[in-house]
């Protein structure tokens, strides 16, 4: 299975773990740390809205995710930025394409 390097961790690996809300089946992505050979959670990738989405689509947390991670994300061809972001609380979360081939390589199975 395929890990991938975050510039700001360069010593550690990461999966995706992928899945589906229970309330509207809108997509999951967390993301796995691979330390010493043991995985560990690492983040939420993903918030549910409760706006029903298409399967490559999902908001990402921006409030709990650090910006250097979003924009590797982003400029790896992993997750695209659609123009669209949703209140929730005092958070304005953007609404992503996510590209789920490249996703299911590196451990998700959407």
């Amino acid at each position: 299975m395929k890990t991938f390097k975050i510039p700001n961790y360069p010593n550690l690996e990461f999966m995706f773990n992928t899945n589906t809300y229970a309330n509207n089946n809108n997509t999951y992505v967390g993301i796995t740390c691979i330390e010493d050979g043991i995985p560990e959670p690492y983040s939420d990738l993903t918030v549910n809205l409760r706006i029903k989405l298409e399967r490559n689509q999902a908001f990402i947390d921006i409030n709990n995710n650090e910006r250097p991670l979003i924009k590797y994300l982003a400029d790896n061809g992993f997750i695209n930025y659609m123009g669209i972001d949703c209140p929730s609380g005092f958070v304005m979360y953007p609404l992503f394409e996510l590209n789920i081939e490249k996703i299911n390589e590196y451990g998700g199975e959407i």
